[in-house]
């Protein structure tokens, strides 16, 4: 496999989806609060600084890819008052939970092959998800569609920015530290075992330079921006 397919495509990538599914099928009464206690609630200010990021571009029609229980797309709802906003999931599961905690319109579908028609939506936004696609240039393809001429893609996930002087600690902090903290704070929730999918999902994932070019390359003009010392990154494409 040649590097850049390596950065676009995990092997075996049904076997992770299908591994991601079932681990998601069995987070979804506890994946919210266990994130807020291994994140000391970090994760909400991450995503309250997501939705303001955008808040100049005033989009009308939201689209959140992976919205599982709707943590992020409650902030959009909150500072953006969008007159449609619409979430996908592949799991029922999360999609029941987004349901009783909000009243945004949930859709089952893969983010790989997105159930829209194109141009629908304004922006595009993802928490935490877009180191479990399978396919990155399959995926950012499938946004540019559903996309409007200059509409947004806004991706909030795990500093993995290789560019940051304290990526070393990042990484070395996502694949052995977190996993083990997010599996004991699990075990009273029970669900300590489904963090292991944590270091997987973060190292093969792309770095942050990598997701430019792949943005790039799929019709976006991409930027990456930082905070918290770079343990969050936040990764913007607008659609060209």
């Amino acid at each position: 496999m040649t590097q850049e397919s390596s950065s676009t495509q995990a092997k075996p990538s049904k076997l992770y989806k299908t591994g991601v599914i079932q681990s998601f099928v069995r987070l979804a009464k506890t994946y919210e609060m266990a994130n807020h206690i291994m994140s000391f609630w970090t994760d909400e200010i991450a995503r309250y600084k997501t939705a303001r990021l955008v808040e100049k571009k005033k989009p009308r029609a939201i689209l959140d890819i992976g919205i599982g229980p709707g943590t992020l797309a409650r902030k959009f709802l909150k500072y953006h008052k969008p007159t449609i906003l619409v979430g996908v999931d592949i799991t029922i599961e999360m999609l029941k939970k987004t349901a009783k905690e909000t009243e945004i319109q949930g859709i089952i579908g893969d983010a790989e092959k997105l159930p829209i028609r194109g141009g629908a939506f304004d922006l595009i936004s993802s928490g935490f998800f877009l180191r479990h696609y399978t396919n990155y240039i399959k995926g950012y393809r499938e946004r540019s569609r559903v996309l409007r001429i200059g509409g947004i893609s806004i991706d909030l996930e795990l500093g993995k920015h290789d560019r940051h002087f304290l990526f070393p600690i990042h990484k070395w902090y996502f694949t052995r530290a977190m996993h083990i903290f997010g599996s004991v704070v699990g075990i009273p929730l029970g669900s300590g075992k489904e963090f292991k999918l944590l270091p997987l999902s973060y190292t093969r994932s792309p770095s942050s330079s990598q997701l430019e070019k792949i943005l790039s390359r799929t019709g976006f003009d991409a930027t990456t921006r930082v905070f918290f010392l770079g343990f969050y990154m936040i990764v913007i494409g607008k659609k060209q």
